[in-house]
């Protein structure tokens, strides 16, 4: 996978090729193997490409034209995983194709279908594609939000880019924190479209933006997730359904020109994606993450799986030393807040594969969203057994007492012991964790931002940022399973893939592939009834795919409960001698005077709460979330608001031209 970066020049402007070397520059990380730009449309627009060299190694530079008129280009960040198949059918329609890479499929798929060819795409992808037959450029996101786009707009220019700093790499782009990103997605209430940088926009997952000859932007919507449930499917039916797409989907990410490799937790996600890796391939790697001696730590479940699918076993002990010393990177990468220190373990995990040689893992990201995984989906379960009243209640009351003692690592994060959940008028008709946990974390926005400098008005709140988000009375017809896989997919485009995704491994060059974000398995999981979802009575998660394998994985790990990743908390990394002085410095009163984002009165009340609260104590568990959310956004501001961004205008790219100019300039003798 790759970086790309473009700028669309408005008003007869030109691109300097400079700023693309910028931009590029700052994103190297993305794409070390080569680099790569274009000037098209009189050299109003610029695209430029950095490569992570994966696919036909040898050609397959960017960006890439059409091999006739050269009226076609594209750069083009991703994989697609079908794009073989889509070759042939091409080819019997016309098409010739003069590399064996994927980019090539996507210009030939336009050609033959315009914008419907979007919704054919099956894998993880952002590229910007040019029609100069119609003047219309086209930038186009994934379905599952998995390879980000962001882009700034202003009277003169659209600048689009991989990464923010990729566009913060030019210094006449404003650089300031988002006050809604601070009373939505920082609580919670997340929305695919906003960053944490004001003026800067992400390409919705499934979405693709046209951008036509006047510099007018439209939107349209090329995929959604459906719930087109099939009443009649029995649960054997289900399972067989899962087997079918999740097998293929594994299969069509182990096509590569080099090694691919996996993660492995030892859970029951990335267990089942070594299983099903292990069927075709003997020689890969398996990478887990060691907390020492903490009750995060299981590494040794990793070590039993991989031993028994016989892949070759490495481990990263991840100290909270190590973790602090990570920090800072980590949150100049991921470019959001962060509220487990998790996702420094992440990164740390990445530069070891990055290290060892290695370029491409699978991972186990998505099955907790797809699969309804996460704790706070059986708690809801409970929550509406609770409200039933008689026996339904009484049993709703056990299930809530086994429920606290299992889930007690994950609360403060995926669930809290004290939420109003028996209120009436609910957003969606039902209590529904999500927006309840950030309507509880909205009643800060007061008190803890410093809301006239940055503007925040009343109507600024998790609420209204859920409402704006969906479709109430739609939500409302969904099972509340399904709303509520709905609500969690928009966690994972805004938080799980930036923090413990994409956004960490390319900052090591390393592409990571998600086979529980299969286009082909996400529509077929859409059919499945939600009840197949959970065994509430055992207190089971994901049970469709969890009794799908049970059978196949050995005998030991049935019996295992697998806590969603999280590392130690952020107390135990304030203990350290470098979080100490992270904590220290950048939530001190002047950094926070600095930043104008924190109320420094109200930060110091959380931090003497947080060290005076018992461990166990549930505010405890949430004020430890909000000190990593405090610490990391001011980090974030210091890196990326208060420093310009590193770039340079004189980083080395290769101009690529269409064969027929280059053919036409060889021919007079230029």
């Amino acid at each position: 996978m790759c970086g790309i970066n473009i700028i669309v020049k408005k008003k007869n402007n030109l691109v300097d090729p400079q700023d693309l070397a910028a931009m590029s520059s700052a994103i190297e990380h993305r794409g070390p193997d080569e680099a790569g730009f274009s000037l098209l449309n009189d050299n109003s627009i610029g695209l430029a490409h950095v490569r992570l060299s994966i696919l036909d190694i040898h050609s397959g530079q960017q960006p890439m034209f059409d091999n006739k008129s050269g009226e076609l280009a594209i750069v083009f960040n991703g994989e697609i995983y079908d794009h073989e198949i889509w070759r042939k059918k091409l080819e019997a329609k016309g098409s010739s194709f003069a590399t064996k890479s994927d980019t090539e499929v996507i210009i030939e798929l336009y050609r033959h279908y315009g914008t419907d060819a979007f919704a054919k795409l099956n894998g993880e992808f952002a590229f910007m594609l040019w029609d100069g037959r119609k003047k219309n450029l086209y930038a186009v996101r994934d379905y599952a939000g998995v390879k980000p786009l962001f882009f700034y707009e202003s009277d003169q220019e659209m600048i689009f880019s991989s990464e923010v700093k990729g566009i913060f790499a030019l210094p006449r782009v404003p650089r300031k924190i988002s006050k809604d990103y601070l009373c939505g997605p920082l609580f919670g209430a997340f929305s695919p479209a906003i960053s944490a940088f004001e003026g800067i926009q992400s390409i919705k997952p499934g979405h693709f933006l046209c951008i036509n000859a006047e510099g007018k932007k439209s939107e349209h919507r090329y995929w959604q997730q459906s719930y087109d449930v099939d009443q009649s499917m029995t649960f054997e039916d289900a399972k067989k359904l899962v087997r079918e797409k999740l097998q293929k989907a594994v299969s069509r990410r182990l096509v590569a020109d080099v090694k691919v490799n996996t993660y492995l937790s030892g859970g029951l996600d990335s267990s089942i994606v070594c299983a099903l890796m292990s069927r075709e391939r003997q020689d890969f790697n398996a990478y887990t993450i060691g907390f020492g001696d903490s009750v995060y730590d299981e590494s040794h479940l990793a070590r039993q799986m991989a031993d028994h699918y016989g892949a070759k076993f490495n481990k990263l002990d991840c100290s909270m030393d190590t973790i602090a010393d990570n920090l800072e990177r980590t949150a100049y990468h991921t470019e959001s807040a962060i509220a487990n220190p998790g996702a420094v373990a992440k990164m740390q995990l990445s530069e070891l594969v990055h290290q060892q040689g290695e370029k491409v893992c699978l991972t186990g990201e998505g099955a907790d969203e797809v699969f309804a995984g996460y704790p706070y989906f059986k708690l809801e379960a409970i929550w509406r057994m609770l409200k039933q009243g008689g026996e339904e209640r009484k049993q709703g009351l056990e299930l809530w007492k086994k429920f606290q003692a299992k889930e007690t690592r994950s609360e403060g994060i995926h669930w809290n012991r004290k939420v109003d959940w028996s209120r009436p008028n609910h957003i969606y008709g039902y209590a529904a964790f999500m927006p309840l946990r950030s309507e509880e974390y909205g009643n800060l926005i007061q008190k803890l931002f410093q809301t006239k400098k940055l503007g925040i008005m009343a109507n600024d709140n998790p609420e209204n940022c859920f409402k704006s988000q969906f479709d109430i009375e739609a939500m409302k017809a969904l099972d509340p399973i399904n709303a509520s896989k709905e609500m969690t997919l928009n966690q994972l485009y805004c938080y799980m893939i930036p923090n413990l995704a994409d956004r960490v491994e390319m900052a090591n060059s390393i592409e990571c592939r998600t086979p529980f974000l299969d286009r082909e398995l996400l529509e077929a999981v859409g059919t499945i009834p939600p009840k197949y979802f959970m065994d509430l009575a055992n207190l089971r998660e994901k049970y469709v795919l969890f009794d799908s394998y049970k059978d196949e994985l050995p005998q030991f790990h049935r019996k295992i409960h697998k806590h969603p990743f999280m590392s130690p908390d952020w107390l135990t990394l304030s203990k350290t001698h470098r979080g100490r002085e992270l904590f220290g410095e950048y939530l001190s009163q002047s950094a926070l005077q600095q930043s104008e984002i924190f109320k420094p009165k109200f930060v110091a009340l959380l931090k003497f709460l947080w060290n005076t609260l018992p461990r166990t104590s549930g505010l405890r568990k949430k004020i430890d979330t909000l000190m990593g959310l405090t610490l990391s956004m001011q980090v974030i501001h210091k890196k990326l608001i208060e420093n310009t961004v590193p770039h340079s205008r004189d980083f080395k790219m290769i101009h690529r031209k269409p064969k027929v100019i280059i053919e036409g300039e060889m021919a007079n003798g230029r």
